[in-house]
């Protein structure tokens, strides 16, 4: 039998009430590990979330398997003290692109390196006062 791999996420919440028990306690419930813990802060938001004006915002790192995401959705969305929540994966690494030979193959590499030199074109096509004028002689007659 082929043994599964964790992985890492980072649930970032708004809770009512000062208290993070809310989502440890279905953390564990869903057999993740919690490895990285911040503490709550407590923050004036921007615009009124269900009626509340301030929230405890708060940010734990856990591992587990990728089903037990959709079984925490569904428990995050039916309690009442969650305001907001978000869960990402945090396993995937973001390259440099000094580092990454992929990256200096992709399309977007090429564009930009096409729109710098559309660019040095437009420049070599200014006119002087006199080639302007030479232009317009050259329309008129």
């Amino acid at each position: 039998m082929e043994e599964r791999e964790k992985n890492n996420y980072e649930i970032t919440f708004w809770l009512k009430e000062e208290n993070p028990s809310v989502i440890k306690d279905l953390l564990l419930k869903n057999n993740c590990e919690i490895l990285e813990e911040k503490e709550l802060k407590k923050m004036q938001l921007s615009y009124p979330i269900k009626k509340e004006k301030f929230a405890f915002f708060g940010v734990i790192k856990f591992s587990s398997y990728s089903e037990a995401i959709k079984n925490m959705e569904g428990a995050l969305n039916l309690n009442q003290s969650v305001l907001r929540y978000a869960i990402g994966n945090v396993n995937k690494k973001i390259e440099s692109p000094e580092n990454s030979e992929i990256r200096s193959q992709s399309p977007m590499r090429e564009r930009s390196a096409y729109a710098g030199s559309s660019f040095k074109k437009k420049e070599e096509e200014i006119l002087t006062n006199e080639g302007l004028e030479k232009k317009i002689e050259e329309i008129l007659n």
